[in-house]
């Protein structure tokens, strides 16, 4: 019973997984016209949920990958680098597509998911650190930083995922640990940066 329950977890709370949330919630969230928040949101899911998958699947048709979760360090950088460079694709389409402020918001959002990878992906070189957990804190610090109070009760889903990880032995708590506080880190220092093109 544990066993799938951390396996549910895992599943619904997976980047690509949450990435559809938090661009769903952000078009929302923000004032546009309704062609436009259908149209860009479709483009910010497009680049930061079916890409990444797409990109998985074509790895592993390839036998490059052991798993769809990507687990060993080493068969990672390949992804992780194409990953990069999708997302920031779409941070460009997105910052410089018209509709303000919905563009700049879900722009920021994608500037975030490619920031964070490419971090990752440098830490990935030496050390393997927990992408999934990496993929809800920073959600989760754009979020705050964008809608406050609020967004603060998101945090609460930190834990079930870290236990999921740690109950199928996909990462130690220092991997959980540093995928959050990386994330967390670069995702603010992202928005904080790019708030000055707000205006």
């Amino acid at each position: 019973m544990k066993e799938k329950l951390a396996h549910f977890i895992s599943l619904f709370l997976h980047p690509s997984a949450v990435a559809i949330y938090l661009f769903l919630s952000a078009s929302l969230l923000t004032p546009g016209k309704p062609i436009a928040r259908v149209l860009w949101t479709m483009v910010a899911i497009f680049f930061s949920a079916l890409a990444p998958g797409i990109v998985v699947m074509g790895f592993l048709k390839a036998g490059l990958l052991s798993d769809a979760d990507i687990s060993e360090r080493k068969e990672r950088l390949g992804p992780y680098i194409l990953l990069t460079l999708l997302y920031s694709l779409g941070t460009l389409l997105l910052l410089y597509l018209p509709s303000y402020p919905l563009n700049y918001v879900l722009g920021v959002l994608m500037a975030c998911y490619a920031t964070v990878t490419l971090v990752g992906t440098l830490i990935t070189y030496f050390w393997k650190i927990s992408m999934h957990l990496a993929g809800l804190a920073g959600p989760i610090t754009a979020a705050i930083f964008f809608w406050g109070t609020p967004a603060l009760p998101s945090l609460l889903a930190l834990f079930p995922l870290s236990w999921a990880r740690l109950h199928l032995r996909k990462h130690n708590i220092w991997q959980i640990l540093m995928g959050i506080i990386m994330s967390s880190l670069v995702t603010y220092l992202t928005c904080h940066f790019l708030k000055r093109f707000s205006l």
